[in-house]
């Protein structure tokens, strides 16, 4: 790969007047919900402390989240119906919690290993299944109504070797729809709920493999590693993907010998086409953490320089706002830290500050220069709705 500097954009300038649309849903260390909207911070008050940062905002932007019980035990808890629906399982190491996509239901595994799963809904319903394996790993939800779950033998590590999947709609019983599966990452549903893609292992190396409405091999490594010039084919490993929202393209991230991505591959899920998108810097001092956000019709990917703090001249950390069909950089958007980051609308947010003065930057997608910092941190969801 070609070694450059990430072309330079107008510094940001602050906005203290800046309208930041949509909401913004924060949780404190304490466990403590914040709220910013219509330029205006607000306090959630939940009965308990919200559980190691479960908590999203469902489409109407209202709040949702898993609360730490007093004796241990999980709760759902809604802004909206201001319901607490407590789940029967304690929390326990290895306890672990997926959101719908709505957010409107959550699944949670009483642990890693159990073969037991429990999903709440903010209505006040739970829903238990049971299924007579070694091992179950709770995969992904097809859709606010279906989740898919894994189950295997104990001792299991990536890949995931010879797993079972189940469909299971509540209050049904999980059916089994496919056995013998190797994996090296959890299924991953398109937004439809139609398709699901996987990084698999096969005799050429890992392939990304499609099922469900389509089944076929969309992409193996060996034909991504030709494409890649300037680095070790046989160092280089697929590793990670992500949906677009409109389930036409596949982000395939790839990695050297170190463990971040430094490639992205966009595929289209209809005809096949791969275009691949890498920072224009060397391989050793740019990477991304295997992570695609989505503004419309343009992937937002964090591109991190070497540093682990502020951004240097040369170097900077930036957000690159990416053309899915070409796989080229429509811009680079500096940013000051790596950190958590999350689009809604045309905005982008992520954390800037530090431990000593917590702050998240919420930056224009349109307008670079234009960009307004809060001091809030650790945030957990952001959406432009009402």
């Amino acid at each position: 790969m070609a070694s450059s500097a990430i072309p330079a954009a107008a510094p940001a300038a602050e906005r203290p007047d800046l309208a930041i649309p949509g909401r913004a849903l924060f949780v404190s260390a304490r466990g403590e919900l914040r709220a910013f909207a219509n330029d205006q911070t607000s306090v959630l008050k939940t009965p308990y402390p919200v559980w190691a940062y479960y908590a999203r905002l469902e489409p109407s932007a209202k709040a949702v989240a898993l609360l730490d019980g007093p004796s241990g035990e999980i709760d759902l808890w809604s802004e909206a119906t201001q319901k607490l629906t407590p789940l029967p399982v304690r929390r326990v190491s290895g306890s672990y919690a997926d959101w719908s996509p709505s957010a409107k239901r959550v699944v949670v595994n009483a642990s890693f290993g159990a073969g037991e799963v429990f999903v709440a809904d903010v209505s006040g319903e739970t829903f238990h299944a049971s299924i007579d394996a070694a091992l179950m790993h709770v995969a992904a939800w097809r859709t606010d109504d279906e989740l898919t779950l894994l189950t295997g033998t104990p001792g299991q590590n990536f890949p995931l070797k010879d797993m079972t999947l189940w469909s299971w709609r509540p209050p049904a019983d999980p059916v089994q729809m496919a056995r013998g599966i190797t994996l090296t990452t959890y299924p991953a549903w398109s937004p439809d709920g139609r398709t699901f893609a996987a990084i698999e292992e096969s005799a050429q190396g890992r392939i990304v493999r499609v099922r469900g409405a389509v089944e076929r091999t969309l992409l193996n490594e060996r034909d991504v590693a030709a494409m890649v010039t300037g680095c070790s084919a046989t160092a280089m490993q697929i590793f990670s993907l992500a949906w677009s929202p409109d389930g036409q393209t596949l982000v395939v991230f790839g990695h050297g010998p170190s463990f971040f991505a430094y490639f992205a591959a966009f595929v289209n899920v209809d005809s096949g086409k791969v275009a691949l998108f890498a920072p224009p810097i060397a391989a050793y001092d740019c990477y991304m953490p295997g992570h695609a956000d989505w503004s419309n019709d343009t992937a937002v990917i964090p591109v991190f320089g070497p540093d682990c703090g502020l951004s240097d001249p040369v170097l900077p950390n930036a957000v690159a706002l990416v053309d899915p069909t070409t796989a080229r950089a429509r811009a680079y958007l500096p940013i000051t830290r790596k950190g958590y980051l999350r689009t809604a609308g045309r905005y982008a947010a992520y954390a800037s500050g530090t431990e000593a003065q917590p702050a998240t930057t919420f930056v224009s997608l349109d307008d670079p220069t234009a960009r307004r910092t809060i001091p809030l941190a650790y945030l957990a969801d952001f959406r432009s709705g009402p």
